[in-house]
């Protein structure tokens, strides 16, 4: 299968320049799970919420499948960064509408993690950590495992502790959730940027325009307050795709997958298990 992955990136996506053979294989990840959706011709408007080397999978295809692209970020620049490519960025930029912002404001991302977790996706918290189990991974990158332990107060990890202790334990998910926590990241970024003065992007998208995918791909505390917005207003039919399933290797998505696996209105339609971040492709069926 890389055989072909390979030939695909070296004839349409040469001029993108890869720090490492880690890397690469994301990208082959991201080809991968986009593929799934060539033959759905209802498809037309693709939200992408975080840019990079998968905007310019997604803007290529775009131009040739007839799909709208738009991707939410700050910056413009950042796809330039992560495709270390001037020439590679213009090309992609000319065929997304891309929108200068930001998803969600970080009021209100810290306003969702104040709340605390009854539902994730209006499925149960209880039922979404049993599915999430799925989703703890740790022989790809176990670089957490140690600060994890820490939290748990245990010797060696054991994703049947960790689910009973999140179930039993209300404090133990914030504790999880610090570790995470950077400096700059979206629970302080856009404040201490003065980026407030944006207004956050993602529901008014959602709402006035008919979006058939949605790529969650943003920072490591967006998505789960970003699938509280996207899944109600989801059409029956459009798909959702997210990158960094993993737990230990990141938090992003590793709820939102269980979420989606424990809700029958939804078909998981693949799950890419070749990188530590990994990545899910699910469909809206009622």
């Amino acid at each position: 299968m890389k055989q072909f992955e390979a030939s695909v990136q070296k004839k349409y996506f040469n001029g993108i320049n890869f720090s490492d053979h880690r890397e690469l294989n994301v990208f082959y990840s991201y080809l991968r799970g986009f593929s799934l959706l060539f033959l759905d011709t209802s498809i037309k408007n693709i939200l992408e919420i975080g840019g990079g080397q998968s905007t310019s999978l997604l803007s290529k295809f775009g131009q040739r499948l007839g799909w709208s692209i738009i991707t939410i970020d700050m910056n413009p620049d950042s796809i330039t960064l992560k495709l270390r490519s001037q020439i590679d960025t213009e090309d992609t930029l000319k065929n997304i509408s891309f929108r200068k912002g930001v998803s969600i404001s970080t009021d209100g991302i810290r306003k969702f993690y104040e709340k605390g977790f009854d539902k994730i996706g209006n499925i149960s918290f209880d039922l979404v950590i049993k599915e999430a189990i799925s989703f703890i991974e740790t022989t790809m990158d176990p670089r957490r495992l140690e600060k994890v332990n820490e939290a748990l107060s245990i010797e060696k990890f054991d994703k049947n502790i960790l689910i009973q202790k999140i179930l039993s334990d209300n404090t133990i998910l914030p504790e999880l959730i610090n570790l995470y926590r950077t400096d700059g990241d979206e629970l302080s970024f856009h404040i201490e940027n003065n980026i407030e003065q944006f207004d956050p992007l993602l529901k008014t998208i959602m709402d006035e325009e008919s979006i058939d995918v949605v790529f969650l791909d943003s920072g490591e505390f967006s998505s789960l307050p970003e699938w509280e917005i996207v899944e109600p207003r989801l059409r029956i039919g459009g798909y959702v795709i997210l990158h960094d399933i993993f737990f230990p290797k990141s938090f992003k998505n590793w709820l939102v997958a269980g979420s989606i696996m424990a809700n029958s209105n939804y078909s998981v339609l693949f799950i890419d298990e070749t990188t530590p971040q990994g990545l899910m492709v699910a469909q809206k069926n009622n």
